[in-house]
């Protein structure tokens, strides 16, 4: 990555978790070309996951391939 790159990571490292979730977000919204009720669905799967999992309703499965899987849908 490049010196820039690094600075922003870091900085976005820095964020609050909730700001960080947020900024997450935008960026998949605003980087890929879906459309906003496609992210907005993909976002509430995660969360919905995320839930899931933290209740132990659902086991740990690599975020990869989960993300793999949404986008060829």
């Amino acid at each position: 990555m490049s010196a820039r790159v690094n600075t922003i990571r870091e900085q976005a490292l820095s964020l609050p978790p909730e700001e960080r979730e947020r900024l997450y977000e935008a960026l998949l919204v605003s980087l890929d070309g879906r459309s906003d009720q496609d992210h907005a669905d993909f976002i509430a799967e995660l969360r919905e996951r995320r839930k899931a999992f933290v209740n132990g309703e659902l086991t740990a499965r690599p975020f990869d391939k989960i993300l793999i899987e949404r986008l060829r849908k």
